[in-house]
């Protein structure tokens, strides 16, 4: 994949967003090169993502969990989301949701269900 052709404007608005605060460091490690002081900023926040990516995984798994055992429980039944008077956002994820593990074969059981909802709904 070719690099990211940074012309002047880009650089300067690529600046202005990020802020010089953020980006003084990286210029420091780079003699004051804009465009280099951008690419390492943006090398080390991936490889600073990517090394998040399994525990936030396992974090919106365990909340996800979480949530439906207690809304399992505050409801008094394990489909507690049928209970509920949803937003038409949430209602249609829930329709998709339920749509896939049909769609998919697999039972409609409540964790299931849980388990194919986003972390926004």
């Amino acid at each position: 994949m070719p690099a990211f052709d940074y012309s002047p404007e880009n650089l300067s608005e690529i600046e202005r967003t990020l802020s010089s605060d953020r980006l003084r460091p990286y210029q420091a490690n780079v003699g004051g090169n804009s465009e280099l002081a951008i690419r390492l900023y943006e090398e080390q926040n991936t490889l600073l993502s990517e090394s998040l990516y399994g525990v936030l995984q396992g974090l919106e798994v365990a909340f996800r969990n979480t949530v439906h055992t207690q809304l399992a429980s505050d409801y008094g039944r394990a489909e507690w989301y049928d209970s509920l008077n949803l937003e038409p956002e949430q209602a249609g994820m829930l329709r998709k949701a339920k749509e896939i593990l049909a769609k998919e074969g697999k039972p409609l059981d409540a964790g299931r269900v849980a388990a194919e909802l986003s972390f926004g709904f």
